[in-house]
């Protein structure tokens, strides 16, 4: 067993059918295949995950949805009270707390963004919330 220290982190690649509940900000436990990549951050594949907590604390950014930018080729995002975030392959939409995606937002909708966080970076959304 690789036990990594406190505060450490890894990126876990979970097939699609186990991504699929999953928000931004749970606790989880990740079993992997045991395979580790010594990379910065760390990455495995993992094969089992058990949510350990369900809250997913308070999203980085709240406000409206003023542009949506979805026809550049190099970089899809949205706008939120005039300011760009980044939309990767991997952000996840929800709508009314269901799994959704990018088409099913639209202007002026009142969104929560969490933001990735890594890096110098801190215009990357990983998960936009939208209630209607």
């Amino acid at each position: 067993m690789n036990k990594l220290e406190t505060g450490s982190a890894i990126w876990v690649k979970l097939p699609a059918n186990v991504l699929g509940g999953l928000k931004i900000g749970y606790q989880v436990n990740a079993w992997s295949n045991g395979i580790i990549a010594e990379s910065m951050p760390r990455q495995t594949t993992g094969i089992q995950v058990q949510v350990v907590s369900y809250e997913t604390g308070n999203a980085d950014v709240k406000g409206k949805v003023t542009a949506l930018n979805v026809d550049k080729a190099d970089q899809t995002s949205i706008e939120v009270d005039g300011q760009k975030y980044v939309l990767q392959l991997y952000t996840k939409y929800w709508l009314n707390n269901s799994l959704a995606q990018l088409q099913d937002i639209q202007l002026e909708d009142k969104v929560e963004v969490w933001l990735t966080g890594y890096g110098d970076r801190d215009d990357i959304a990983a998960q936009v919330k939208v209630e209607r």
